[in-house]
């Protein structure tokens, strides 16, 4: 078990702990501050007494994460839960979904939602939450990165985050439209010179010679592959 000490502001709802904490790890002299949800990695279960200003931890050890993450909190004063398990896919062993994969007609959803989970509990990788491509996604069905991540937090699964941004999105679409956006990013190629060379440029080395890669998941597909052993 390892003990952290810690001074806190903090809020709890049904499904999220919320807080201004500054953390000090007593075993390993660490001292690390968090702003918005506590999340302690690779911890199974988090036993968080509102009472006490001990956090203990029980299960994985810091220094050993494993492929899938979850994390657990729990309030012992209260025998309740006050996070659900966070399923986390660890893209430093395996790359997000295609962006071809849809959920509720959207490419590009699935692959977010895989990023943000691994962002919270730190197994991104070299795969960034909020990037170029989700803020295009955002802005389509008007729903902001932070909140998303906030809902990922309290440990929804994939129909309860597409149900949560269908109740909640700034600008509702009709089928036809999230289909039509849907098939456009699917094929959307680079649109200019410079935009093109900066495309070429991501192409992985042992696919330049290939004709077939002229979209933007084309590139993503074979860079997610050949990143984790793949042969172009």
């Amino acid at each position: 078990n390892r003990c952290l000490m810690y001074t806190t502001n903090w809020i709890t709802s049904t499904n999220t702990f919320t807080t201004n904490t500054t953390i000090t790890d007593m075993k390993a002299g660490r001292v690390t501050s968090l702003i918005g949800i506590l999340i302690v990695m690779d911890a199974s279960n988090i036993h968080i007494s509102s009472s006490s200003t001990t956090i203990t931890t029980h299960g994985h050890d810091f220094a050993s994460p494993t492929n899938d993450t979850h994390i657990h909190m729990t309030d012992p004063s209260k025998g309740n839960s006050m996070a659900p398990d966070i399923a986390a896919p660890d893209l430093t062993q395996r790359p997000p979904r295609s962006p071809r994969v849809k959920l509720g007609g959207l490419v590009l959803l699935p692959r977010m939602l895989d990023k943000g989970r691994a962002t919270l509990v730190g197994k991104n990788g070299d795969y960034y939450y909020d990037c170029p491509m989700d803020k295009r996604l955002l802005a389509f069905i008007g729903i902001d990165a932070e909140s998303v991540k906030q809902q990922l937090a309290t440990g929804k699964g994939d129909g309860e985050m597409l149900e949560w941004i269908q109740g909640n999105c700034e600008t509702p679409r009709e089928p036809w439209e999230i289909d039509q956006w849907s098939a456009y990013h699917a094929v959307r190629a680079p649109g200019d010179c410079e935009t093109r060379g900066y495309f070429d440029g991501l192409i992985p080395e042992s696919a330049k010679e290939r004709e077939d890669i002229t979209s933007w998941f084309d590139v993503l597909d074979v860079d997610d592959h050949v990143s984790f052993g793949g042969k172009a």
